[in-house]
């Protein structure tokens, strides 16, 4: 029953939201990409764009331009909870509205937003894939692949990392290289016009970003940012318990090596770049499952979390 009036009003309270508050400038951005429909952009893939042309077809406002990132970060939280393997509906309620990135990410037209649903996807089926090798499993997991492509570059970590912690199981099986073959051919609209505009995009975001180059604010910054996006108050307890969290099987090595991974890659880049809080927005799904199973196991700190989260999520 609370989880039920949690999606309700995640999806109620975002809608106002959306409805009443003027677009920030990405959104605009994005906007004028949606009246100019490609396999790609300047500087981002292209499902922002189609995903704002749908809402836009619906509603003429700013409404329009979110309300397809609602409803996916929706659907995102629904997926996320029927994963967990025990059900607390306080915790992982506390754990959503005490998490600053995934509310901000709820409502606002970005790519993260996106990127959040289409990772939760491909968690999914990559869980079922893991427990039973077969074709609708290996396709499923083939289009997810593809979305996060298609929603945002830094999904390749989500990729690589996932190979690298289930290498000795799938490198055995031959649907992995079909779901190579598939994952490939679902993207290739883009990689052609990638090749067409002259990589334009690769360039910019490894050579012509703005800040590159070493400042030792850039790493405390980032550091920082992470304990904030992520809670602010809580941030410190959900990175941490996800830290401690010992994964029980390969799914939740999965989530661990992309948790660590991905928070190390931006560590390192951000010696060489100014890094966006909000690039970590990958690793979500993953904090949000391990800390809650860790939270669970450990009550006392699962009280302290309680009581400092209610203050951090008003």
């Amino acid at each position: 029953m609370l989880f039920s009036s949690l999606i309700l009003f995640w999806f109620i309270s975002n809608v106002i939201l959306s409805y009443f508050l003027n677009l920030a400038p990405d959104e605009a951005y994005y906007w004028v990409w949606s009246n100019y429909l490609s396999f790609g952009y300047f500087d981002h893939p292209p499902l922002i764009a189609l995903s704002i042309k749908i809402g836009y077809l619906i509603f003429k406002n700013e409404l329009g331009v979110r309300l397809l990132t609602i409803i996916l970060t929706t659907i995102s939280i629904i997926i996320l909870y029927k994963m967990l393997k025990q059900k607390d509906e306080i915790l992982f309620s506390l754990l959503i509205f005490s998490n600053l990135l995934l509310n901000a990410g709820g409502f606002i037209a970005v790519p993260d937003g996106l990127l959040v649903f289409s990772e939760s996807l491909f968690f999914y089926f990559l869980r079922k894939y893991l427990m039973k090798d077969n074709f609708k499993n290996a396709f499923f997991v083939s289009i997810s692949i593809a979305l996060m492509l298609y929603s945002k570059y830094h999904s390749i970590l989500i990729i690589l990392f996932t190979i690298f912690a289930i290498r000795k199981i799938i490198f055995k099986r031959n649907s992995f290289y079909l779901i190579f073959a598939l994952s490939l051919m679902f993207y290739l609209p883009h990689i052609i016009w990638q090749f067409e505009n002259g990589f334009i995009t690769i360039k910019y975001q490894l050579f012509k970003r703005e800040g590159i180059g070493f400042e030792i604010n850039n790493v405390f910054d980032y550091v920082l940012g992470q304990f904030l996006v992520y809670g602010p108050l809580v941030g410190f307890i959900t990175i941490i318990s996800s830290f401690l969290y010992k994964p029980r099987d390969d799914f939740e090595n999965v989530l661990k090596l992309n948790l660590i991974g991905t928070l190390l890659f931006f560590l390192i880049m951000s010696f060489r770049n100014k890094i966006e809080a909000n690039w970590t927005c990958l690793i979500i799904f993953p904090l949000i499952y391990l800390s809650y199973h860790y939270l669970i196991e450990k009550k006392f700190l699962r009280k302290i979390f309680i009581v400092v989260s209610i203050i951090n999520s008003i």
